[in-house]
């Protein structure tokens, strides 16, 4: 993922599965993968704790 946004500035990536649902990506994965981020609020934060 951090390749990708170094890659593609600009790129938005909820934005793209949301365009391509039930082309490319699984309808249900989509909402799925939406809802954790936007309701949920879920992030890719940077973890310090891996080894």
């Amino acid at each position: 993922m951090q390749q990708l946004r170094e890659s593609y500035p600009g790129w938005k990536p909820l934005e793209h599965i949301s365009t391509y649902r039930g082309t490319w990506y699984d309808p249900e994965a989509v909402n799925a993968c939406i809802r954790l981020f936007r309701e949920k609020r879920y992030s890719f934060e940077a973890r310090t704790d891996r080894h």
